[in-house]
């Protein structure tokens, strides 16, 4: 069973809440639509939930020992539906992860008894109070309180507490940073084949963090989360393939698997592939809609493509041509400055200086040459000096 179905269905209870859980129909829609190739994955998971597997990890009151419990739902769910042994386990565990990292408001009732739980050994409740403590959902923020209960899930094997306390120890929130002690927990979920964990363990090796710089075992952490389907490790992979191994068809591949996950960087650089004809034939209008996709996804450098595009008048092939836009140029190109981005800052003060697309305001000119010079742009700083100069000039002119 592929776990990106899983991941993606955490993704959904975290973002549209539990009440996902009563209808089977509507879940199913949004899965197909995020992953819609593992049709197999998303049966089993709608099974599961048409047998009422949610409901009654929600309603859990550690009468018996979670284990047995979900040995029994995983044997109901396999009998109900004809699913082999290990389908109706992957769909159990997958909607207790889901529903163990799903935030929400519980009420006083509710959190009296995720800590009587939690206090009773229940894994799931133990992780969902450190997620709660250490995101201050429905409780007051409280770092150590946090990591005391990702702690004491992550000794009995949740993956998702592991790979928590690794985050928590390489950014040293609540802790002193200790790159030693991220590792040994992103090793123990991703040797779980916890996705999250595999990228963070190959980034680990790439830098050279807490372990020593290992390319081999970077390489085969990262492909370990992209084959499980996290997609900042496929648009890397893709990264490696066509940087290092020169193979652009295998990297366009990692690269479109990312993107269609939404991942920004992943869709700037198969924009990029179309634009350049690297591993694809070119392709101007795909080029454009990846760039826009990435654009619209908050890509600094996306929204400076479609801003200088809009600005020029870009033709890139006969059957394709941007109209030259001021507008859009100047809609594009301020978000991309706003991120600090000194090429489309530069840009931005040439608008302004000369009303292309705003109102001409020379002071906003000077305020963005300023910023671009800052970040080193050396076109920029001629802009500055060559502005400055004119108005000194024209304040002589107009004294006399």
């Amino acid at each position: 069973m592929n776990d990106l179905p899983r991941q993606k269905l955490c993704e959904l209870l975290i973002e549209y809440g539990r009440s996902l859980c009563d209808d089977p129909r509507r879940c199913e829609a949004l899965l197909k639509d995020y992953c819609g190739q593992y049709k197999r994955e998303i049966f089993v998971l709608i099974s599961a939930l048409k047998a009422k597997i949610a409901y009654e990890l929600i309603n859990f009151h550690n009468n018996i020992p979670e284990v047995i419990l979900l040995s029994r739902l995983a044997n109901r769910l396999k009998e109900d539906f004809a699913l082999t042994e290990d389908a109706a386990k992957w769909a159990v565990e997958s909607w207790r992860i889901a529903l163990s990292h799903t935030p929400y408001e519980p009420n006083h009732k509710d959190l009296q008894h995720h800590i009587f739980a939690a206090k009773q050994g229940n894994i799931s409740a133990q992780a969902r109070l450190g997620w709660m403590y250490q995101n201050g959902q429905g409780v007051n923020q409280d770092y150590q309180e946090g990591i005391k209960w990702f702690r004491l899930a992550a000794e009995q094997g949740d993956a998702f507490s592991q790979s928590w306390l690794g985050w928590i120890y390489e950014h040293g929130q609540g802790v002193d940073q200790n790159y030693q002690e991220a590792f040994k927990w992103y090793q123990l979920a991703a040797e779980q084949g916890y996705a999250v964990a595999e990228y963070k363990l190959g980034i680990m090796y790439g830098q050279g963090l807490g372990v020593p710089h290992d390319d081999e075992k970077t390489i085969k952490w990262l492909r370990l989360a992209a084959e499980h389907g996290y997609a900042d490790a496929q648009n890397m992979i893709g990264c490696i393939y066509g940087q290092i191994y020169k193979n652009e068809k295998e990297a366009v591949k990692w690269f479109l698997l990312a993107a269609e996950q939404g991942n920004d960087t992943a869709q700037l650089n198969l924009g990029s592939a179309y634009f350049r004809g690297e591993g694809v034939d070119i392709d101007h209008q795909a080029a454009f809609k990846w760039h826009h996709l990435s654009a619209e996804n908050g890509n600094a450098l996306a929204q400076e493509f479609l801003g200088l595009a809009y600005f020029i008048g870009k033709i890139f092939n006969q059957n394709y041509i941007v109209n030259q836009n001021y507008q859009e140029a100047f809609k594009w190109l301020r978000l991309s400055a706003e991120q600090e981005n000194a090429s489309a800052q530069y840009l931005l003060g040439i608008m302004y200086e000369k009303g292309l697309g705003v109102a001409q305001d020379l002071q906003e000119a000077i305020k963005w040459y300023k910023l671009a010079t800052g970040h080193g742009h050396n076109d920029a700083q001629q802009a500055l000096n060559n502005i400055l100069i004119k108005i000194k000039n024209e304040t002589k002119t107009d004294t006399k």
